[in-house]
């Protein structure tokens, strides 16, 4: 299984990479049949019980929910470091390390 693959390769790497958030896609939908789409967003949910999306890199299709996606992600581990920041200059908690964040 493919997705089992990756995340082995990233728990494999170390470096905190496979405790990042994740956000998983399924690209190529315009040249699939639904109910292949369907198998594989059900095959994925046996390893993955976030979000999925379904994209096409070619049509557009499905692209702006997954950019919002990555958006919110981005935005959240900037406030939590502007917040560990705010607490290490307070002298309460020290800063992340990079491997904390995104």
């Amino acid at each position: 299984d493919d997705y089992s693959t990756i995340i082995d390769e990233i728990e494999a790497y170390g470096h905190g990479l496979a405790d990042k958030p994740r956000i998983v896609a399924i690209n190529k939908v315009d040249s699939s049949i639904e109910e292949i789409i369907d198998e594989h967003v059900a095959a994925l949910r046996q390893h993955y019980d976030g979000e999925i999306f379904v994209i096409s890199a070619v049509t557009g299709e499905g692209i702006q929910p997954l950019l919002c996606a990555i958006w919110a992600a981005v935005e959240t581990d900037r406030q939590l470091r502007i917040e560990a920041d705010i607490l290490a200059i307070s002298g309460d908690e020290e800063l992340p390390s990079k491997e904390d964040s995104i």
